[in-house]
């Protein structure tokens, strides 16, 4: 037994007794912690959900705001298929030219947007043109809301990225190319 009598032992350490009220609260933070971290973890673009540019720019841990629900086609898939929307061409001698769609710079003089997606890239200029062609294919097809990304979205950003080197997304944000892609692919499935 311990005797907790100052007086009756006066050269013995004395012993404090626990706190189960501490306890308590520890053992309620510790389990908390799971749902706090959970809470802080959110997802870039879950079930198809997508965000405007400017959204996407920022971080927002106050809740993902949702643009509406994406759907577009990834490059290959309007490389894979010759009925394209719009009225663009994938082929032929009616072929819808880069140019005619992107009318910023002279960088694919004579190439089709099929041209131009079919060179694979996936960084650089290249990349961002291919994925911008599949991304105005897919606004012109409904599969992208136009609060998201519109035919007109998707020309000023290849505008933006030619003249500047970058695309803003929201006033001080400067997208290079990996960026842009991020963006533009986060609207396909």
């Amino acid at each position: 037994m311990i005797d907790h009598d100052p007086e009756a032992r006066p050269d013995a350490p004395l012993e404090q007794a626990p706190m189960p009220s501490r306890r308590r609260l520890l053992r309620g933070g510790l389990a908390a912690a799971p749902v706090m971290l959970t809470l802080a973890s959110r997802p870039v673009r879950a079930g198809g959900s997508c965000k405007a540019a400017s959204a996407f720019a920022s971080i927002n841990l106050s809740g993902h705001k949702t643009a509406g629900t994406c759907t577009g086609h990834q490059p290959p898939y309007w490389q894979g298929t010759s009925s394209w929307p719009g009225g663009c061409q994938a082929s032929g001698s009616n072929a819808t030219q880069f140019s005619a769609i992107f009318t910023t710079g002279n960088v694919y003089p004579g190439k089709t947007m099929m041209q131009v997606m079919n060179m694979n890239g996936t960084t650089g200029t290249s990349g961002v043109a291919r994925y911008l062609c599949a991304a105005y294919l897919n606004a012109s097809a409904t599969l992208t809301p136009q609060n998201v990304l519109s035919q007109a979205t998707a020309t000023s950003v290849w505008t933006s990225f030619i003249n500047k080197g970058y695309y803003e997304p929201t006033a001080g944000v400067q997208w290079n190319s990996d960026q842009i892609i991020s963006w533009v692919n986060s609207t396909m499935s």
